[in-house]
């Protein structure tokens, strides 16, 4: 299920094409 959820994330962050490790920090 986790690989699930990485991957629906990781689509997402394609299109708007910024890298997951950015998003966090910002989030952070």
């Amino acid at each position: 299920f986790e690989r699930f959820l990485e991957n629906r994330m990781r689509q997402q962050f394609d299109l708007t094409g910024t890298p997951i490790e950015l998003r966090f920090k910002k989030k952070d």
